[in-house]
């Protein structure tokens, strides 16, 4: 059988969507649009989603996964999770007795294991739990390395999220860089400029009421928001009093000195955790910031980098990791490690009203060169070559 006849039979790929389940960090948003827009390109193949976490599934998850596309089933979702995970990660069952006969698998959270039917393709999103291993809990360093690991060792093909991520696995796994591919991440179609009376309506809901400065993403160390609140702390007192701090995000790991420093630093009526927030209100916090400020310690990607220029909020992120890989020259680039560099770039651009305007311009340029649906086609055709 030649190679073209060969591409038209249909391909069996097996996908790991357990981080959707349990969280609604940049892993979990990655794996939904990738599943969605894999769904919504791709009538021919057939997926099998298998999520270890069976015993929460939410409602109308298996519809939320397979819209309008027969093609793609839940697998485990009746199983004892205890039963999925040890069959599927630590047995040497073969996986075919599991999933079926399948072309190609996808761990998409740094899980690999030795024995698995067809291809394997493993996803790394970043590498900080070994450029700041300082920032993380014993229990997910070793988790995340043991994972990159095996990766290495028994991936056909590994996804790295941007070139930056691609280069530290290089660097620390001493992995073939032929063997690495380059999948950027999107930003939700959601993510886009809103007209003012959309965004005063969600504003109104979490009782803002004044111009502030905005900030996502977990909250715990690598996301220096100790920095940024001393930064936030040393700008002039009629920037303070006209402008709040508002954090949105879940609660991560080691945050206890994040939430008092607020209260040693007398900030508790102007910094403002509000949590998670519902997918639908995010765009429209983006979209009410009078600047989006992301001073990082390290990013594989820096999601929220994107979401906020995709919205038109003028950004002032890190000057390291991946950030200038996504940003290019659509940002205002401090040095995180420097407090006094955050709080100039801070300054600066809320007195400038002219550089606001030129970093929202070229934000929404700049976004236009990434989405879920150039992410999935990318993805997809790693999985057919793969499968020739």
């Amino acid at each position: 059988m030649d190679k073209k006849a060969k591409q038209n039979i249909a391909m069996k790929i097996g996908i790991d969507v357990s981080k959707t389940v349990e969280s609604k960090d940049g892993i979990s948003n990655y794996i939904r649009n990738l599943v969605k827009n894999l769904a919504e390109i791709d009538k021919t193949n057939e997926y099998v989603l298998y999520p270890f976490f069976t015993h929460i599934f939410l409602p109308g998850y298996e519809k939320a996964y397979c819209p309008e596309n027969k093609n793609f089933k839940l697998r485990f979702k009746d199983w004892p999770e205890s039963l999925a995970r040890y069959l599927w990660l630590k047995s040497s069952t073969n996986k075919e007795l599991l999933l079926g006969k399948i072309d190609v698998l996808h761990s998409t959270c740094w899980e690999a294991f030795e024995y698995h039917y067809g291809k394997l393709i493993v996803t790394i999103h970043d590498t900080s739990f070994l450029t700041h291993p300082q920032f993380h809990v014993p229990s997910n360093i070793a988790l995340a390395n043991n994972g990159c690991l095996n990766a290495v060792k028994y991936a056909d093909k590994i996804i790295a999220v941007s070139e930056n991520t691609k280069k530290d696995t290089v660097k620390y796994f001493s992995c073939d860089p032929e063997k690495i591919e380059v999948v950027y991440l999107g930003a939700d179609e959601r993510f886009r400029v809103y007209n003012k009376i959309e965004i005063n309506a969600v504003l109104s809901k979490y009782n803002i009421n004044k111009k502030y400065i905005f900030n996502v993403g977990s909250i715990e160390p690598r996301k220096n928001l100790i920095g940024l609140f001393n930064a936030y702390n040393s700008l002039p007192d009629n920037l303070k009093e006209e402008y709040d701090l508002i954090i949105t995000g879940s609660c991560g790991w080691l945050n206890s000195e994040i939430y008092g420093t607020v209260k040693n630093l007398g900030l508790q009526n102007k910094i403002r955790f509000t949590g998670s927030v519902p997918d639908e209100d995010l765009p429209y916090l983006y979209n009410g910031a009078t600047i989006f400020v992301y001073p990082s310690f390290y990013e594989g990607f820096g999601l929220p980098v994107l979401e906020a220029m995709q919205c038109g909020c003028p950004v002032i992120t890190s000057n390291n990791s991946s950030l200038p890989e996504v940003a290019g020259d659509a940002a205002l680039f401090i040095n995180p490690d420097v407090v006094n560099d955050i709080k100039n770039g801070m300054e600066k651009s809320l007195m400038d009203e002219g550089l606001r305007k030129e970093l929202s311009i070229k934000g929404l340029n700049r976004a236009r060169k990434f989405s879920w649906e150039k992410c999935a086609r990318e993805t997809l055709e790693i999985y057919e070559n793969l499968a020739k």
